[in-house]
């Protein structure tokens, strides 16, 4: 498995931890940074509680060592989406890893709302 496969699928299991609600398991996949802005609920972000499904729309490689993801979470008042900046940083207790959350940013979603 490449880097960027590697990295896929470390977002696919932040996402899984986050459709199932584990707040525990979803903040080992944060940087001290992405920490901060979600515990924040910066632009309308949201760890956890109540998504219904989630999905990665989009998977790009940024740099060699960094992508972008762009995800929807579904809920029963509508879908948000996000941009997950993931690569090799600091985890959640400052520890050098190959992968973490860098930062995220919540993005229009459909319909024209800002999802908050």
């Amino acid at each position: 498995m490449d880097a960027g496969d590697r990295a896929r699928q470390f977002v696919l299991q932040f996402l899984d931890a986050r459709e199932a609600g584990d707040e525990a398991a979803a903040r080992q996949y944060l940087s001290p940074t992405a920490r901060d802005q979600f515990a924040a609920g910066e632009a309308g972000l949201r760890l956890v509680g109540g998504y219904d499904s989630a999905a990665l729309l989009s998977f790009e490689q940024a740099d060699a060592s960094s992508w972008e993801a762009r995800v929807r979470l579904d809920t029963a008042d509508g879908a948000v989406e996000e941009y997950l900046f993931v690569g090799a940083g600091p985890g959640p207790d400052g520890t050098a890893r190959e992968l973490t959350v860098r930062g995220a940013q919540r993005v229009a979603t459909p319909g024209g709302g800002d999802g908050s």
